[in-house]
């Protein structure tokens, strides 16, 4: 069944936070949570396991901050596509069969001209690329 035939057929639970899980397994103040998902990819990959054993009909990706302009304020832009296409892998590997993923995609952390120094055509993009990424990498659906 695919998520728009099981939205339509019956109402679906969500996960719950993701940053939260994540401080409890020891993720610090001004850590990148996305780096998780190839650093600590064994405990990214138990909060989705965790909310898919207490049924959870969806997982969201450890993705929230992954876009090209909000990693560009840690040096990790380059890697946003290496760590999209990870969350989602790890996502898929940890939860039942039949349960659906979410790429999640959060704010820039910037404004757009004219409030800021960000263009409409770079914001664009970036969430685009983000897009791209979570769906090529098999999420069934996003969330922004």
């Amino acid at each position: 069944m695919t998520f728009l035939e099981a939205l339509k057929s019956r109402c679906l639970v969500c996960d719950g936070g993701m940053g939260t899980q994540l401080v409890a397994r020891g993720l610090k103040a001004g850590d990148v949570p996305e780096l998780w998902n190839v650093e600590r990819a064994a405990d990214v990959a138990s909060v989705h396991k965790a909310y898919s054993d207490a049924g959870c009909d969806i997982v969201t990706t450890n993705t929230f901050g992954c876009s090209s302009v909000a990693m560009a304020r840690h040096g990790l832009d380059a890697r946003c596509d290496e760590l999209n296409t990870a969350a989602v892998k790890l996502a898929r590997g940890a939860v039942a069969a039949g349960r659906f993923i979410l790429g999640d995609i959060g704010p820039l952390t910037q404004m757009i001209e004219p409030y800021g120094d960000l263009s409409e055509d770079e914001a664009s993009a970036s969430f685009a690329q983000q897009a791209k990424s979570l769906a090529n990498a098999g999420a069934d659906a996003l969330v922004v």
